[in-house]
């Protein structure tokens, strides 16, 4: 049996950041500034700029309030794997 990946700080790191960019172009697509979206999401302007930034652990109750926030999918939200066996991508 293949080995699973396994998951490296910078594979995290990578993630992180890939989603946080997905959730800035979503949030620019609806013409919502950081404030307004933290204040529907129950979170800090400074936390929400944070996810964007990919330096925030995203819970998923958060991912979750933020795609309602934004009318998106939260598949949406998350980068798309690219094969298989790779969860990161």
């Amino acid at each position: 049996m293949a080995a699973e990946h396994q998951w490296t700080e910078n594979d995290k790191k990578d993630f992180r950041a890939e989603c946080g960019l997905l959730i800035r172009k979503a949030r620019k697509r609806r013409g919502l500034n950081q404030t307004r979206v933290a204040e529907m999401v129950g979170i800090s302007r400074a936390t929400f700029g944070f996810i964007e930034l990919g330096q925030q652990v995203l819970a998923i109750d958060v991912a979750w309030r933020i795609a309602i926030a934004l009318r998106a999918p939260l598949t949406s939200l998350c980068p798309k794997p690219m094969s298989k066996g790779d969860c990161a991508r």
